[in-house]
């Protein structure tokens, strides 16, 4: 069987798979050049390149390629078997990753309170608590959403249900627009973590509904009106994430016209990665580069600002180190994602899957899910 042919009957979407990269490499040029000296905690220069400013909606991007994927690998599969393939997808990175920044910070005297490197390796407490990176903060996102799979999951047909569960989604983003505090979940939240919930829901929406035309071709009234009005949510919480980064930054502010061209610009970069299919012979490339995604953006940013207030006090170099600190990043990621973390993950499945064994919610189609678990 060719590389192709193997591609297609996985269900690989290796197009997303090197965004994921690109992502990932972006939010850590954002970090180093654009966020990290704006606010002081990095002594060099901001760039000057006013479209660097824009690299914050990364991580939006990142949503839409999880509601896209996630719903993809629910579909036929045993609510345990999605938690088993969740929790092995992320905990184990965050293992070393969160044992790394822990490390690195208690060398140069920058500490992180255990409580918080506890919350990072057992994965769920992110939702309600900081981790040791900032970067962290879009797990309790991401967790959220898989939890609403997974619900989902015990109590219907997946595959039958997924328009069901993106409007669900949209209905709530907006009870949560026009109405604040709604259900008491974004006041309460906002105490313990600076981003508010709601904001970036309309984004995994975005994904699952792309799924349904894209994947599965229900293209009717239904589902591009949804979409289309999933978008305009994206559009508004656009509009309102650029402001907070602007008051938090002192930047000027944005007006709802700088957060539609945002939203175009993310749902664009989505739909020509999702659909172009690239040279096969790069497959396994592509493959290894979504891998180190995941490490690279949990790893980069307070390990990277530490060593460079290290690099200040102790060595004052004549030279912007920025891209060798970066060089570094992707060399180490890539070293967890290919050789540390596949070994972790192996052990991580017998412990997940011995604990599962106590519950075995009831799934309507027992089968296994027929694309790849590639998010």
């Amino acid at each position: 069987m060719n590389a192709a042919n193997k591609s297609n009957r996985e269900g690989k979407l290796h197009g997303l798979e090197l965004l994921r990269f690109i992502l990932a490499f972006l939010t850590m040029a954002w970090h180093y050049y654009i966020f990290g000296p704006a606010l002081g905690v990095v002594k060099l220069r901001e760039v000057g390149f006013s479209a660097f400013r824009y690299l914050s909606f990364t991580v939006e991007i990142f949503f839409i390629i999880s509601g896209f994927i996630i719903i993809a690998s629910a579909i036929n599969r045993r609510p345990n078997d999605f938690v088993i393939g969740r929790v092995v997808r992320l905990a184990p990175c965050l293992l070393v990753c969160a044992t790394i920044t822990m490390a690195v910070g208690a060398m140069f005297g920058v500490r992180a309170s255990f409580k918080s490197y506890l919350a990072s390796i057992f994965l769920v407490p992110l939702v309600f608590h900081t981790g040791v990176d900032w970067s962290y903060w879009s797990l309790r996102f991401e967790i959220t959403f898989y939890f609403i799979v997974f619900i989902s999951l015990c109590l219907v047909d997946v595959e039958r249900n997924i328009f069901k569960i993106a409007l669900t989604i949209i209905i709530y983003d907006v009870f949560s627009l026009f109405s604040p505090g709604f259900l008491g979940f974004d006041n309460y939240l906002s105490t313990i973590i600076q981003y508010p919930g709601e904001k970036y829901s309309p984004f995994f929406a975005v994904g699952i509904l792309l799924y349904l035309i894209i994947t599965q071709k229900k293209i009717n009234l239904a589902t591009a009106s949804t979409l289309l009005i999933a978008c305009i949510l994206g559009t508004i919480r656009c509009y309102q994430e650029a402001n907070r980064i602007a008051q938090s930054l002192s930047w000027p502010h944005a007006s709802l016209f700088d957060g539609c061209c945002i939203f175009l610009a993310i749902f664009g970069i989505f739909i020509y990665f999702v659909t172009i299919r690239g040279n096969p012979r790069f497959y396994s490339t592509y493959s290894r580069l979504g891998k180190t995604s995941y490490p690279l953006y949990l790893i980069h940013q307070n390990v990277g600002y530490t060593i460079f207030a290290a690099s200040e006090k102790r060595f004052a170099p004549g030279f912007d180190i920025r891209p060798i600190v970066m060089i570094a990043m992707v060399v180490l990621a890539a070293v967890i994602a290919n050789l540390v973390e596949p070994a972790l993950a192996r052990q991580y499945r017998k412990w997940i899957s011995s604990m599962m064994e106590v519950v075995r919610p009831v799934h309507p189609r027992a089968l296994k899910s027929k694309i790849g678990d590639t998010e």
